[in-house]
């Protein structure tokens, strides 16, 4: 029986532990995003404020918002640099 054996070289494994924290920090930005938005829409603040005050201006918003509509009427959505997409539903935030 032949056996593979595998070296991995140590600039290798320091890149996908540098990837691993890279997309853990990643992850963690965007919730604590969605938690502020959140936060904010709690406190009476409308789409527009969050938008100028909040997302605009944040590392992880890829785009301007784009107006669709689901099943429970319109919404905005929000592309993120994650591949994911933050959805202004109305009365909350929340990740698509």
């Amino acid at each position: 029986m032949t056996e593979i054996k595998f070296f991995a070289s140590k600039s290798f494994i320091c890149g996908a532990i540098t990837y691993l924290r890279y997309r853990r920090s990643m992850r963690n930005a965007v919730a604590r995003l969605v938690d502020t938005c959140n936060a904010e829409r709690s406190k009476g603040s409308d789409f527009p404020t969050i938008w100028r005050d909040v997302l605009k201006a944040h590392p992880c918003v890829l785009g301007q918002p784009v107006q669709d509509s689901g099943e429970d009427g319109p919404l905005l959505r929000i592309p993120l640099i994650t591949g994911q997409v933050l959805v202004f539903l109305g009365s909350h935030f929340s990740l698509w």
